[in-house]
């Protein structure tokens, strides 16, 4: 997703101004943790709930984004690294999914939700989503068919239901209703923080040696996704101000992330095609120009023995413009005693077979 050399080149400004927001955003941070623990919502778990939902929709479509874009990547050299973005991001979309309806105030589908069903999911999917990062910042590529991949996932997020909605009692305690998350939920939550923070260097180092804005835009995506994580360490309640903004992060994090991934799939494979469009239109006037200026006469007949092409030279040969020549057939304007000749040997070259023919013939214009 970040190894294409092409109209990626970053420049110095914009990485500034992203410096800058990473600034205000630890800064926001800081002051946010800083306030004592506020409930936004008064305890309404139905307005809880669909702030929530839709918060985390965002990310939810663009990791279905990055399945899609990755499923369709007509690059062949890079399946493996879309392999990655089809494991790890699948899981991510099904574990955000079912994160989003576990909480309180949405309807319930194999148990009752809650918050500690809530938070397995969210540790679930922010899990797989480091690992996902991580694999691509290392380089590290998943072989094999993409269906494979997909349908890895598929079972991944299957599994992580099962046990979230039937066997969640049998796994550690990560909140206590009335009183803040338990220890070893913060220290996941520090866990993840690092590891972004991590990712997100080695990706602003690979920006820095290749000029890729995509390389940086996902380390700033990994930087504010580790600020984000912090906001989940210590909190009463779901409602409360620090968990609304550590989503809000989120969301602006997959917005970066989204940005890559619109560059990647949509943008930069037409940006090419134009490239390569204007490279053939160049390389076409030079071959005309060539050309149009050899002292012998040259034209090009398609497999039906009509012209497609014909020099000036070969114009003034037959006497004809090129508006007369082209789409007629040898017999239509050669000399007949070399017309015969000619389309028998074509016929021949035409089979495959090796063929060498010499011939001289007097043009209209007088010519030999």
């Amino acid at each position: 997703m970040i190894d294409r050399p092409a109209s990626t080149e970053c420049p110095s400004q914009p990485a500034w101004g992203l410096l800058g927001f990473c600034l205000f955003v630890v800064a926001l941070m800081v002051f946010g943790m800083s306030l004592p623990p506020t409930d936004l919502y008064g305890g309404d778990l139905d307005t809880t709930a669909t702030v929530h939902l839709f918060l985390e929709l965002f990310s939810i479509v663009v990791s279905a984004l990055l399945v899609i874009i990755a499923w369709q990547s007509l690059d062949n050299a890079h399946v493996s690294v879309s392999n990655v973005l089809i494991f790890g991001f699948s899981v991510v979309a099904g574990a955000d999914l079912v994160h989003a309806f576990s909480y309180e105030g949405m309807p319930a589908l194999w148990s009752a939700n809650s918050t500690s069903k809530a938070i397995f999911f969210w540790l679930s999917g922010r899990c797989f989503e480091l690992v996902a990062m991580t694999l691509l910042a290392f380089g590290i590529s998943l072989p094999g068919h993409r269906l494979l991949w997909l349908g890895l996932g598929i079972v991944t997020v299957a599994v992580l239901t099962y046990i979230g909605n039937f066997h969640l009692a049998s796994l550690p305690v990560m909140f206590v209703p009335g009183q803040e998350v338990t220890a070893l939920k913060a220290a996941i939550e520090y866990v993840i923080c690092a590891g972004n923070f991590l990712i997100a260097a080695i990706f602003y180092l690979r920006s820095n040696r290749g000029a890729n804005c995509q390389a940086l835009n996902l380390a700033v995506a990994s930087f504010i996704i580790g600020v984000g994580e912090m906001a989940f360490t210590t909190y009463v309640a779901t409602s409360d101000f620090i968990i609304v903004l550590g989503h809000v992060y989120k969301v602006i994090a997959y917005g970066f992330v989204f940005r890559v991934a619109f560059v990647t799939g949509l943008r930069q494979p037409y940006s090419e095609l134009m490239e390569s469009k204007l490279a053939v239109a160049r390389q076409s006037h030079e071959l005309e120009t060539l050309l149009s200026n050899l002292p012998v006469a040259v034209m090009r007949l398609g497999t039906d023995l009509k012209y497609r092409y014909v020099n000036p030279h070969y114009e003034r040969m037959l006497g004809k413009p090129k508006h007369q020549i082209l789409g007629k057939s040898l017999t239509d304007l050669a000399p007949r005693d070399a017309s015969t000749d000619e389309q028998a040997v074509m016929l021949e070259a035409l089979k495959g077979n090796k063929v060498e023919f010499e011939q001289s013939y007097t043009s209209l214009s007088g010519e030999v």
